[in-house]
């Protein structure tokens, strides 16, 4: 192996070992929560009523607590990633101007990014069908992933704790520590790290998209505005109007859901027959050597970081009922 290509390892196992450990915190502030609430059940009698198996506490401490432990373990993997990176000013970086944001060019990235939940739909659907073959579903998944918030601390988190601490992990320190190796290169793997985090498979083709629009918002004009983009999805398009299609019948919710989503299909159709010159004009000045994602992909962290997600994403798959 050469020298380039070992740096470029190192470079990427680094920047993987961060996420991975950074995920493992926020899953162990979770788990932690629970053994020390089940340890304070089992040894206090007037709690007798709520003893039960682990596995039921921790459902018990993740539905009454969830909002609270999501926002504590970002906050605890936040702290592990800032004293990680807190002498090589990525995060300073992502936030610099580079462009002048306008509400058209917003408006068009805010467009493309809502058409990309129809990656969302048609990838679930047919990996439903394929699974349905074999006794599976992956109906569990989808349901957690288009679950709205039941209550405030949720909400909070949904809404704006977690498009914060997601942009600043994925496009500010993620995608900022790879910029040497190109723009592109950071883009991409920045998105698919952030797509297999979630660790659903079919959230995980639409974040993987989605990490592409917010990756190349935050390159050419600033971390500020991915971070607004990202607010604007959970809050409006996520909860809104998941609330709204709660109230309406359910052939009226499915017109509003499916109208909307063809609308801004059609919408982005548009748009990339117009600026398909700038787009692949982009690509072509910022596209990286196919080496290099063979390197970053076989990289030690990279595989141990994909291996993990794999097996949560399991999860979602259930045997037929």
């Amino acid at each position: 192996m050469d020298t380039k290509k070992r740096a470029l390892k190192k470079k990427i196992n680094h920047t993987a070992r961060g996420v991975l450990f950074y995920n493992v915190i926020l899953v162990g502030v979770t788990l932690l929560f629970a053994v020390g609430y089940g340890v304070y059940v089992a040894l206090n009698p007037s709690c007798a009523g709520d003893a039960g198996t682990m596995q039921k506490i921790l459902e018990r401490s993740l539905g009454n607590y969830a909002g609270v432990l999501s926002i504590a373990g970002v906050a605890a993997g936040l702290l592990y990633l800032g004293i990680r990176h807190r002498k090589n000013g990525y995060l300073k970086e992502s936030f610099v101007r580079k462009k002048g944001m306008t509400p058209a060019v917003f408006g068009q990235m805010a467009c493309v990014f809502m058409s990309l939940q129809v990656l969302f739909i048609v990838g679930a659907a047919l990996a439903e069908i394929i699974l349905n073959q074999f006794g599976y579903s992956l109906q569990a998944s989808v349901d957690s992933a288009a679950s709205a918030s039941t209550d405030w601390s949720m909400f909070l988190y949904v809404g704006l704790v977690g498009p914060i601490a997601e942009e600043l992990v994925y496009r500010g320190i993620v995608m900022q520590s790879l910029m040497s190796c190109g723009k592109g290169f950071a883009v991409g793997i920045s998105a698919l790290l952030f797509g297999v985090m979630h660790g659903n498979f079919p959230q995980g083709l639409f974040a993987v998209a989605a990490g592409v629009v917010f990756g190349y918002i935050a390159s050419e004009y600033s971390i500020r505005w991915s971070i607004a983009l990202h607010i604007l999805n959970n809050v409006i398009f996520s909860e809104a109007l998941g609330k709204l299609a709660k109230l309406l019948p359910e052939t009226a919710a499915s017109v509003v859901e499916y109208g909307t989503l063809i609308g801004f299909a059609v919408l982005t159709c548009v748009i990339f027959c117009r600026k398909r010159d700038k787009i692949a004009s982009w690509w072509r000045e910022n596209r990286p050597e196919k080496s290099m994602w063979f390197s970053a992909l076989t990289a030690v962290w990279m595989i141990l970081f994909f291996i993990m997600e794999f097996f949560i994403a399991l999860n979602g798959i259930k045997p037929v009922a």
